[in-house]
């Protein structure tokens, strides 16, 4: 009797056949296999009639030739030899598992530069795809659509150089973590609110700490933080923010995020898609903010936003009144504490706060000068140039007064700023206040500037609510501010210091006469000092703030809260 079994093919036989047929269909669907070029490029397989697809997946691989120009057989086995297994066809392991893997199907080209090849050998095409959305729905191999067009359109074949670096801080597995967000690490108001966030936090929590930007408080983020990024690179931040939170939330499972400042608004789509609860810290005026929807970004893409003053939130509400219907919270921050520099030994401390007293009461100015000093980066956001004209009126108000007034922070630059620096130089000048009136760098010596002052004059044009001036009223120093310029002044105004403390708005001739009144009556300044030193300490508490931040990053709300 015949065995009926030798009749038909074993399971064996027909999965080989079914796994060839789909190979073979893998190899012609792909913009790496060219027919035509492959039977003018090999007339001996013309010659045999066989299907150049099939004669490729049987013996062109392993002979070393290529489907077409865009693929590099020999190069590739060479390269990744010790990936394949034996007897596999490079071009279905490249579409399989390489490309996938960050795998080139062919080495750049002899004639490119250094550069090019660098980049091109590193080319990632699991990124590319991932990257660039219109590549992956198209049907062209990733690396071939980068050397056709990619690279002409200024994309990238790499993703952006971003690290996570380690902290100071040991990681603690057993706790949650939080990501803390800041678009800078200068020595400035929201930067150093971020720092003092990320520091109460460190207690309960692993802190990640990002900043865009660098700064003279890199060191602090490091120090405060079990790991950290930045600065980052600048040339295409769109695309160095998403790289930047892939990776972050590839390493960590963040809790909450907290995005500090509109400036950071670009990580929002990132940290939503991945769906971090995201907590938003809006300290600026949606009117100047740029692009000129960034607020109503914030305020959409946010799990909620936390606004510093009602003058912020009012602004941003007339701006877009359709961000009523989102959690949105009002919550004025605490006081920040500026950490000393852990670089500097207490005698170059010391020499810095000399240095500080040097340039505030020279040794040559009568000891009852009235120092008034105004703080913040050289901006005309600020009003420098409204400081110097109640300057000018000060010193022309009364004889028997002496005047010497500060400005504190970075930015006066006359000889590189020709566009704000130059005409504040020549304002000073022509006001005749040479020698009553310096600029002078940021300094982490405050504490000797609030002490050394006689008064701080809040000049900006728009300033939502200044660290500058919660430390001044926490070290009891009398302030002056312009009325709809800053949450200081509607505080001032509720606390009944409006006609003692804020002038109407830029009104710089009504703020010379309101500090003239401090300047004559040493007891009437102790008074206000020690009102407003009052008014802070029940307004401005970082533990209660950073305690409510983390409440609303875990419960959110639905509505505005005041």
């Amino acid at each position: 009797m015949t065995n009926m079994h030798n009749k038909f093919p074993s399971w064996q036989t027909i999965l080989g056949f079914l796994s060839t047929q789909r190979q073979i269909r893998l190899i012609k669907s792909s913009t790496l296999f060219h027919e035509k070029w492959y039977l003018e490029h090999y007339p001996d397989v013309a010659a045999t009639g066989m299907n150049p697809a099939s004669h490729f997946l049987k013996f062109g691989g392993s002979e070393g030739r290529d489907p077409g120009p865009g693929f590099n057989c020999a190069w590739y086995l060479k390269n990744y030899r010790s990936a394949i297994l034996p007897g596999l066809n490079p071009l279905i392991h490249y579409l399989e598992q390489g490309r996938e893997l960050g795998y080139l199907p062919m080495p750049n080209s002899p004639n490119a530069s250094q550069d090019e090849l660098s980049e091109s050998d590193n080319f990632n095409p699991a990124w590319y795809i991932k990257t660039y959305q219109d590549v992956a729905q198209g049907s062209i191999d990733p690396y071939q659509h980068y050397l056709m067009w990619g690279k002409a359109e200024g994309r990238k074949g790499t993703p952006p150089k971003v690290q996570i670096k380690t902290g100071a801080i040991a990681f603690d597995p057993a706790k949650e973590n939080v990501l803390v967000i800041c678009h800078n690490a200068s020595l400035t108001g929201a930067p150093v609110l971020g720092l003092n966030i990320a520091q109460l936090l460190g207690g309960k929590y692993n802190v990640v700490c990002v900043y865009l930007w660098g700064g003279s408080l890199e060191s602090e983020f490091r120090e405060f933080s079990t790991h950290y990024m930045g600065p980052l690179p600048q040339d295409d931040m769109t695309l160095t923010i998403n790289h930047a939170v892939d990776l972050l939330v590839e390493k960590f499972l963040f809790k909450f995020a907290i995005v500090n400042s509109v400036a950071c608004h670009q990580f929002l789509p990132g940290l939503s898609r991945h769906h971090v609860p995201r907590v938003s810290l809006v300290h600026e005026f949606a009117s100047y903010s740029k692009p000129a929807n960034a607020v109503s970004e914030v305020v959409r893409l946010s799990s909620t936003t936390i606004f510093s003053t009602s003058l912020t939130l009012e602004d941003a509400l007339a701006l877009d009144p359709g961000l009523k219907d989102y959690p949105i919270h009002l919550l004025p921050q605490g006081l920040c504490v500026i950490p000393a520099d852990e670089n500097a030994s207490p005698e170059q401390r010391l020499l810095e706060e000399a240095g500080v007293l040097r340039l505030l009461r020279p040794s040559d100015i009568p000891a009852n000068t009235f120092l008034v000093i105004g703080v913040g980066f050289v901006h005309f956001r600020k009003g420098v140039d409204l400081f110097i004209d109640c300057a000018s009126r000060l010193v022309k108000s009364d004889p028997q007064l002496s005047f010497r007034f500060a400005w504190i922070g970075q930015g006066y630059e006359p000889d590189r700023d020709q566009d704000y620096s130059v005409f504040l130089q020549d304002q000073v000048k022509r006001a005749g206040l040479l020698d009553q009136f310096v600029f002078m760098p940021e300094t982490r010596s405050m504490e000797t500037v609030y002490k050394t002052a006689d008064l701080l004059m809040l000049s900006s044009r728009l300033d939502p609510l200044p660290n500058v001036a919660i430390d001044a009223m926490f070290h009891r120093l009398p302030l002056v501010c312009f009325n709809q310029t800053t949450g200081i002044a509607n505080l001032l105004t509720e606390a009944g210091l409006d006609d003692a403390c804020v002038a109407p708005y830029l009104d710089t001739p009504v703020m010379a006469e309101k500090i003239l009144a401090f300047a004559r009556s040493k007891a009437y300044s102790l008074k206000v000092g020690a009102e407003l030193q009052t008014i802070a300490r029940k307004q401005f508490d970082m533990p209660r703030y950073v305690a409510e931040i983390e409440r609303l990053a875990i419960s959110p709300g639905d509505h505005i809260n005041t």
